[in-house]
């Protein structure tokens, strides 16, 4: 979790760099708001409370030469998502780091005691100061800006943005009513929008509209019931493997007599993901990141990591007569 959380705060860094220092691509996508496809900062902001709730327990653990790793990890994840992400969703992300924190500072505490929770904390801050510097330097001050202006409801949902996703949601039903099953075909929907867009509709829609207003409708539009019906498989299996584990630990800890509840017996890392997967969820609404491959691969690889992370059932030794 800790190098997957470094490599990405590594690319986080280079993109922010990018953005500051001359490179109008990423300065166009660190200026996005809500109206945006997808949002390039979702990738960086899921990996931070992995990499949040692996750098705490590695200190739990004794893990002396993760710290570096950790420390590197939020400093990038999060520079990384202040940038590419709308003021709004930043903070709420943010708050889900400090949750799966919360939860990890609790296990180490109590586990290993305050030294142990003062080191953690420590490259916390010092990751977190590392960001902090990271985007506060003069080429960021226009960056900086929107952001703060972001914070706004009234700026981040304007009535242009709420007349042109009605007319997205309009068009998205209609593809997926006149193909429920199978949809119109994945990348189909910039094709077929003009069939389907009233003469109305196009003085609030862009030019060349290549999705639908989220994740959600462009998933019915694009690949019908049975595309859903996929994609539900998948996350239900890795819904079920984390539900296994979970009723496997929560087996063995009735059968020990240790002094802690059962919730401390547990790796936080293991509630990491099923938060990094509602976090998915939820960023799908406004964007459509969650049809391509980066915010996927995000959350399964969050919970996958995540079901591994329950303590094993050890099976009992078979005893001769």
């Amino acid at each position: 979790g800790l190098c997957a959380g470094a490599v990405s705060a590594t690319g986080a860094i280079a993109a922010v760099a990018c953005a500051g220092y001359g490179a109008e691509s990423f300065k166009a996508v660190a200026m996005s708001g809500f109206g945006s496809a997808s949002f390039a900062g979702s990738m960086y902001a899921l990996f931070l409370p992995m990499a949040m709730a692996c750098g705490i327990e590695a200190e739990e653990r004794g893990m002396s030469g993760a710290r570096l790793f950790f420390a590197w990890s939020v400093a990038g994840n999060a520079a990384g998502a202040f940038m590419f992400l709308p003021g709004i969703l930043g903070i709420a992300y943010l708050l889900l780091s400090v949750v799966v924190a919360a939860i990890a500072f609790a296990f180490v505490k109590r586990r290993s005691g305050a030294a142990a929770t003062a080191r953690a904390a420590s490259m916390l801050l010092f990751g977190a100061v590392l960001s902090a510097l990271s985007v506060v330097l003069p080429p960021y001050a226009e960056i900086q800006k929107a952001k703060v202006a972001g914070l706004d409801p009234e700026v981040a949902f304007t009535a242009e943005l709420a007349d042109r996703n009605a007319a997205l949601n309009r068009i998205s039903q209609a593809m997926w009513m006149e193909h429920p099953w199978s949809g119109v075909g994945a990348g189909a929907f910039k094709l077929n929008t003009p069939f389907f867009a009233d003469k109305e509709e196009w003085a609030v829609l862009p030019p060349e509209p290549d999705c639908g207003s989220n994740a959600y409708f462009t998933l019915i539009a694009e690949r019908g019931i049975a595309g859903a019906l996929v994609l539900a498989l998948v996350v239900g299996f890795f819904v079920w493997n984390w539900a296994f584990g979970l009723w496997g630990s929560v087996r063995k800890f009735s059968e020990t007599d240790e002094s802690y509840p059962w919730f401390f017996s547990v790796s936080p890392v293991v509630w990491a993901g099923p938060l990094v997967m509602l976090a998915t969820a939820a960023d799908a609404w406004f964007s459509n990141g969650f049809t391509g491959t980066a915010l996927a691969l995000c959350a399964a690889s969050a919970m996958a990591l995540s079901a591994a992370s329950f303590p094993g059932v050890k099976r009992k030794k078979a005893t001769k007569d």
